[in-house]
C-alpha cells in the first residue's frame, strides 16, 4: 500500500490533469502557451490508487482537470471510486448531462463548508456557448455546486443573463498572455530565459502520473520529480534553481485569488541566484 500524501501548509492547490485531450479549439487556450506536448494516460485503477493517497480536507481538494477531464475515458471510474475525497472539478460542460447525472450524484463535488465553487465550467465564446446553457439550470436544480467563468474580453451579457436565470455565479476572468494580464514577476514572460530560484505552490499532476513544479514543466513534460505511483513522494517546499524563468505559463504568474478566496496570491515565488 502507498504512504499518505499531506499537502504542505505553504500549498494552495492540487491540480490532477486526467487528459490534455480537449474537444474545443479555442486559439487563446492557456494551455498552449509553449510546447504542449502529449503524454501516456494512467489507468483508472492507476489514478484511484494514487490519488486515494492524497490527504484532503473540504478546503484543500483535489481537483480534475485536463483538457477537459470528462474526455478521460475512466472518468466516471475514477469519480466514483475516489471514497472520502474532497474533490473539485474544472470542465468546458461538453458532456452528456444524462450520463453525468447518473454517474456523479451532487455531493461528489460538492463542499458545503468551502467559499470556493466545486464545479467550476469555463465559457468560451463561440465554442461551447449552447453546451452550458443546456446544463447550467438542470444541474442547479438538482442541487450541484457550479458556477461559470468566462474570459472578460469577450462579450458576456447573453451567458450572464442565463446564469441570472438560473441562480449561478458568473465569474469574468481576465485574459492572459504576454501582453495582457497582471502579473507578480511580469519578466517572467519576457521571452529570454535566464536562471532564478523558484519555490512552487501547487502540487501539479499530469496524465501520465507525473509530478511537476509549475505549469510550464507540465505542459512540456520535462523536469519531473517523481511519480503519484512512487512508493516515497516528496514534494517540494523550498526553493530550486530554474534556468527556464521567462519563457513561462502565465497562469503560475498572475495575481489570483487562492482556493480560500483571499487575494493577492501567487503560484510561485521568485528570488534572484
Amino acid at each position: 500500500m502507498l504512504s499518505e500524501i499531506i499537502l504542505p501548509n505553504s500549498y494552495n492547490y492540487c491540480g490532477v490533469f486526467l487528459s490534455l485531450k480537449c474537444n474545443l479549439r479555442c486559439p487563446y487556450c492557456i494551455n498552449r502557451q509553449g510546447e504542449l506536448k502529449n503524454s501516456t494516460e494512467l489507468t483508472g485503477e492507476q489514478w484511484i490508487e494514487g490519488l486515494s493517497r492524497i490527504k484532503t480536507t473540504e478546503d484543500f481538494p483535489i481537483t480534475l482537470q485536463g483538457g477537459e477531464p470528462t474526455m478521460y475515458r475512466d472518468f466516471y471510474k475514477v469519480v466514483e471510486n475516489l471514497h472520502g475525497k474532497h474533490l473539485d472539478l474544472l470542465t468546458n460542460g461538453k458532456f452528456n448531462t444524462g450520463e453525468f447525472m447518473g454517474h456523479v450524484h451532487s455531493g461528489i463535488f460538492n463542499r458545503k463548508k468551502s467559499p470556493y465553487i466545486s464545479i467550476r465550467m469555463s465559457y468560451h465564446k463561440g465554442q461551447n456557448d449552447w453546451y452550458i446553457t443546456d446544463k447550467i439550470g438542470v444541474l442547479k436544480s438538482a442541487g450541484y455546486n457550479l458556477g461559470v467563468f468566462g474570459l472578460s474580453h469577450v462579450d458576456n451579457k447573453m451567458m450572464k443573463d442565463i446564469c441570472k436565470s438560473s441562480d449561478v455565479t458568473f465569474t469574468e476572468k481576465e485574459y492572459l498572455d504576454k501582453t495582457h494580464g497582471k502579473y507578480k514577476y511580469p519578466e517572467a514572460l519576457s521571452g529570454i530565459p535566464r536562471t532564478v530560484l523558484c519555490k512552487p505552490s501547487e502540487l501539479l499532476i499530469a496524465p501520465d502520473g507525473k509530478l511537476y513544479r509549475c505549469h510550464s514543466e507540465l505542459y512540456s513534460g520535462i523536469n519531473s520529480y517523481g511519480n503519484i505511483l512512487d512508493e516515497e513522494v516528496n514534494i517540494p517546499t523550498d526553493f530550486a534553481k530554474c534556468d527556464r524563468f521567462g519563457i513561462c505559463n502565465s497562469c503560475d504568474f498572475k495575481w489570483k485569488t487562492n482556493r480560500l478566496l483571499e487575494k493577492n496570491h501567487c503560484s510561485v515565488e521568485i528570488k534572484e541566484c
